[in-house]
């Protein structure tokens, strides 16, 4: 399968699987969202999914997406490989501000490993959507 259709395929289940967790998380926050705290329960979870989403996408893109395509074109996308492509950009983070690499490396490793999962089955099972 051209690289091209293999790196579309993962850029749109992972930005999907990342907007999930984006609203996974603003729907925490949302119910965990303290009577003196400074925002109200939906500014809390609008921060939170805006923060997720926003500034995940970046990885997701330019590095997951591209590296992962690479790597299955090649036949060389194992679990392990694939957490870590997808924690990568948190450990890095981590040098910056610890509690955001950390978030960083807990949303990249659901999606990267979501995004296996469902490229994985969906580029072996022959379902094609044009």
């Amino acid at each position: 399968m051209p690289y091209f259709r293999v790196l579309w395929r993962t850029e749109v289940v992972a930005s999907l699987l990342l907007l999930l967790c984006a609203a996974a998380i603003g729907a925490y926050y949302y119910f965990t969202a303290g009577v003196n705290a400074v925002l109200s329960a939906r500014g809390s979870a609008e921060v939170m999914f805006e923060y997720t989403f926003f500034i995940g996408i970046w990885p997701v893109v330019f590095f997951g997406a591209p590296i992962y395509a690479f790597l299955k074109q090649r036949r060389q996308a194992s679990s392990y490989r694939i957490v870590i492509v997808g924690i990568a950009p948190g450990i890095v983070l981590c040098f910056g501000d610890l509690i955001m690499g950390t978030f960083g490396v807990a949303v990249g490793f659901v999606v990267a490993l979501g995004t296996h999962f469902i490229v994985r089955n969906w580029l072996t099972t022959g379902v094609d959507i044009r």
